[in-house]
């Protein structure tokens, strides 16, 4: 007798079906950054005050467990912030970290935020999403959609600084349930070339920021987790499970 074939629940997105077998991983990762600050976390925060740009509404589109808030309120503690994830674990544990008057939780598909009108937010961040999602091009267009005009959105996400190459790879961590479950994870890296064309209409101006860490980060797993190579120049290039991550902050202004 033929042993039945394992099939994978149908569902919208990989990534998202991943992050909810893994739940207590992903918790656990969310959590150290509620308590230490990344050094992509103060960057972003340098690249917004730099900006001199005023506003009053925040959305973190695809927040996790709303470490990037939580930060955030303590250096604009005037601003409200709205939260959404499709991951109702880790939205709970936004909503728990994130208490008070200047916080709103909403579950929600980065692909289609109908319940948000256009142009709601002044300024919308989404943080290490993009690059592990199966339509990147879709969830731009959504989140340049509920941004206002003149309004900001950064991202950060992994990018192809110099070569105008897109890289679609499928990744499988057999040292996580979702994996053996039949799940996998995207890793891209997208192409300035592809961006600006993604955006061409939607948006008025659009950079790129290389992030150099500038932190030895010691991890090396069985499976996926950041940690740094040296070199003798003294520049680190990040890697998880074998793989370049070439991190940037892409900032767009509608």
């Amino acid at each position: 007798m033929k042993a039945k074939k394992k099939t994978v629940p149908e569902l919208k997105d990989q990534y998202v079906a991943a992050l909810q077998i893994d739940n207590k991983i992903a918790l656990q990762k969310q959590r150290e950054y509620h308590q230490n600050k990344t050094r992509q976390q103060c960057y972003l925060e340098d690249l917004i005050e730099q900006d001199n740009f005023e506003f009053q509404k925040i959305a973190d589109v695809a927040c996790g467990g709303g470490h990037l808030a939580y930060h955030l309120n303590k250096k604009f503690p005037k601003t409200k912030f709205t939260l959404i994830d499709l991951n109702e674990k880790l939205l709970s544990e936004a909503a728990q970290l994130n208490p008070g008057k200047n916080f709103c939780f909403a579950i929600g598909d980065i692909y289609n935020l109908k319940n948000i009108k256009d142009g709601a937010f002044d300024l919308i961040c989404c943080w290490q999403t993009l690059s592990w999602l199966e339509n990147p091009k879709q969830a731009l267009e959504e989140l340049v959609r509920i941004t206002r005009p003149g309004g900001r959105l950064y991202l950060s996400s992994l990018f192809n600084h110099d070569h105008d190459v897109d890289i679609y790879s499928k990744v499988y961590d057999w040292t996580r349930d979702s994996t053996n479950q039949g799940y996998y994870s995207c890793y891209n890296t997208y192409s300035m070339k592809s961006i600006n064309g993604w955006l061409r209409g939607l948006a008025s101006d659009i950079k790129l920021f290389n992030f150099d860490i500038d932190i030895d980060l010691p991890d090396k797993l069985r499976g996926l987790g950041t940690y740094t190579v040296k070199l003798k120049q003294g520049k680190r290039l990040q890697i998880s499970a074998g793989m370049l991550l070439n991190w940037g902050i892409l900032k767009i202004i509608k």
